[in-house]
């Protein structure tokens, strides 16, 4: 794992303390700092060290999300810019994107320190416009409406600077292959 911390993120609602505990016990053990984001202070120990959105995987070698799809979609987001990796760990509940548990945490972490791992490609979108804000990177999907009171949405959609189809309509819903899991 390159790097010198693991940035985490938790669900601000979903009771991750054992999680967190345990990447801090291996992290102890291997020289390495966590950082967690200062909205989740109040969930961290205090072994967490929290930092702003902007800072968490900056020096990274590893992002943790910690809950489900929509947390570690948020770790993504975080980690993308910073070409961090992300380890997804399910919280109990339904988790598409997670690859782990609780029990096999660990076993991950130390299979990844050793470079025992596979990265898999999650397919993006940029989704530019006149908006405040873009471009922005979308990993699930992305909707597009119209104004209300400005009648319909004249709507193009280019794949690779080409365009692929325009529309006239209310809204428009493009899904990733990964997003597409919710429709």
């Amino acid at each position: 794992m390159h790097g010198d911390a693991i940035g985490v993120v938790v669900h601000p609602r979903r009771d991750s303390h054992d999680h967190i505990e345990c990447v801090v016990r291996w992290a102890e053990g291997h020289g390495k700092e966590v950082r967690g984001l200062d909205e989740a202070r109040d969930l961290m120990p205090a072994a967490v060290r929290t930092v702003p959105e902007e800072e968490l995987a900056v020096g990274a070698g590893l992002m943790i999300g910690l809950g489900g799809d929509g947390t570690i979609l948020r770790a993504l987001k975080l980690a993308t810019e910073h070409g961090v990796p992300v380890l997804g760990v399910n919280l109990g509940r339904l988790a598409f994107l997670a690859e782990v548990n609780l029990d096999e945490l660990p076993a991950a972490l130390d299979q990844i320190d050793r470079g025992e791992f596979r990265m898999e490609d999650r397919a993006t979108m940029s989704v530019t416009g006149s908006l405040d804000g873009l471009p922005l990177t979308a990993f699930n999907d992305a909707a597009l409406s119209r104004v209300p009171g400005h009648g319909p949405a004249a709507l193009a959609v280019e794949v690779e600077d080409d365009v692929f189809a325009r529309y006239t309509s209310d809204a428009l819903v493009i899904a990733t292959p990964t997003g597409s899991t919710a429709y």
